[in-house]
């Protein structure tokens, strides 16, 4: 996901949504929110975003195109 022509290169149509992570988990590997969601919205699919390691306080994927995120946090 850190290659952008490589992610354009991939899309099939027909779907209808994308689910990406970002930071990724155990790389960390940083995926480019807003070209991902232009992708995803020009074939016509809606983006969630497990932003989960960044937090609120780093990364806005909704600012950046996201239509959907996610962050998980420990149970009590």
């Amino acid at each position: 996901m850190t290659d952008n022509a490589r992610v354009a290169s991939a899309l099939r149509p027909g779907g209808r949504s994308w689910w990406i992570e970002t930071p990724a988990n155990p790389t960390l590997a940083v995926t480019d929110i807003a070209t991902v969601a232009e992708l995803a919205h020009r074939a016509g699919a809606r983006l969630a975003v497990d932003s989960t390691f960044a937090t609120p306080v780093l990364t806005r994927p909704l600012e950046l195109g996201a239509d959907l995120v996610m962050h998980s946090g420990p149970s009590t």
